[in-house]
């Protein structure tokens, strides 16, 4: 039992080595003075040998304890969180000491100069879905202009634009596209072409005008984008709606008794039509020295379209005194003519009275005018 008591107080001495040499002596002599009392307990004989056994046991102890006196101090290894702060503050002291050198710190990430802004000119370009490139950036395409051969012109046809009114046409590009050179603009508007230099800062507006009524029609219209510095072309073709609009104007309707259908009087004639919407008017002017004017006959019709189903007025007409009992009209017998499309011109015929013994002239003015949008 003693020895194994030096012998726990010996490895005690070792992994305490940091508490110093004073203290590993003492404890080295309250071991041997625990020994000696342990054998002093004993009788005659064991007294004698626990004094051969103590000799023994003071000469290892003397060994060990002039090993320990003479061994170097090696302190006790820090915390983790003491020897991450002294990377820190050598990484800091290399980056002082070195600003151009990029420096990988204990998280594993490198610090270092920004990257630079890539040329948008070069290097393959990004693919995904805009509405349209914005000033300044590498933006994303797809569709139209997505497939052209660089950067500027993908960009620029990316972003055109097309309104249509009537017979009008605007092509706009928009301001701040970040190109890096010249980009020329060729539009071709059947047999008339624009041709333009893309402006980065103002934006390019070509305005054209078909002139042309009739039936809602496609019309295309060919652009083709060359890039000055590199002599790259794109080119694409804009189909587009054209529906002529027009502003329609029906005056007042005039009658003119040509032959009497009173002896003793002037004609008294009650007068019918079938409107330019198909809607049934009539009127019973007064006639003086053998005329009259109906004023509500006339009709305006603003921006309007062959969809829009406009007819050419009809009228019927009879004379009050041989028709004592009339009480409507009925067209249902004549054939509906479209207004449109048509052009500006004064209408007349003579149409006889219901029963055909008296006649008269009438006229009216019809104003076309096809709609275009200068500042569409």
């Amino acid at each position: 039992m003693p020895l194994i008591k030096v012998v726990k107080v010996i490895k005690g001495v070792f992994t305490e080595g940091q508490k110093g040499q004073g203290e590993t002596a003492q404890t080295l002599t309250d071991a041997v003075s625990s020994v000696e009392g342990e054998n002093t307990r004993t009788g005659p004989r064991p007294i004698l040998e626990g004094a051969m056994h103590n000799l023994s046991l003071r000469l290892l102890i003397i060994g060990v304890a002039a090993a320990v006196v003479l061994t170097p101090y090696a302190p006790a290894a820090p915390p983790a969180a003491a020897t991450a702060a002294a990377v820190d503050l050598v990484g800091a002291a290399r980056l002082d000491q070195r600003p151009d050198d990029s420096v990988a710190p204990p998280d594993g990430t490198v610090t270092g100069p920004e990257p630079s802004t890539p040329d948008p000119s070069s290097g393959p370009r990004p693919t995904g879905t805009v509405t349209g490139p914005s000033a300044g950036t590498n933006a994303p395409l797809s569709g139209p202009g997505a497939d052209a051969p660089s950067n500027n012109l993908a960009w620029i046809g990316q972003a055109i634009r097309t309104r249509t009114k009537s017979t009008t046409v605007v092509v706009e590009i928009p301001a701040g596209i970040p190109v890096t050179g010249p980009v020329a603009i060729n539009v071709r508007f059947g047999g008339r072409v624009v041709d333009q230099t893309y402006a980065a800062g103002t934006g390019n507006r070509i305005l054209h005008n078909y002139g042309v009524g009739g039936p809602a029609r496609h019309e295309t219209v060919n652009v083709r984008l060359v890039e000055s510095a590199t002599g790259l072309v794109y080119a694409m073709d804009l189909t587009l709606t054209i529906e002529p609009l027009y502003d329609v104007t029906i005056g007042a309707l005039h009658f003119d008794e040509l032959a009497p259908c009173d002896l003793i009087a002037e004609a008294d004639p009650e007068i019918g039509w079938r409107n330019a919407e198909g809607k049934i008017r009539n009127a019973e002017p007064e006639v003086v020295d053998g005329t009259a004017k109906v004023d509500n006959f006339a009709d305006t019709y603003t921006e309007v379209a062959l969809a829009n189903g406009l007819l050419l007025p009809e009228v019927r007409w009879w004379d009050g005194d041989l028709w004592l009992d009339f009480h409507g009209f009925n067209f249902g017998a004549i054939a509906e003519q479209p207004l449109l499309p048509t052009t500006s011109r004064p209408i007349s015929w003579v149409q006889d009275e219901a029963d055909g013994q008296c006649n008269a002239a009438f006229s009216y003015e019809l104003t076309v005018q096809l709609r275009w949008y200068p500042n569409l």
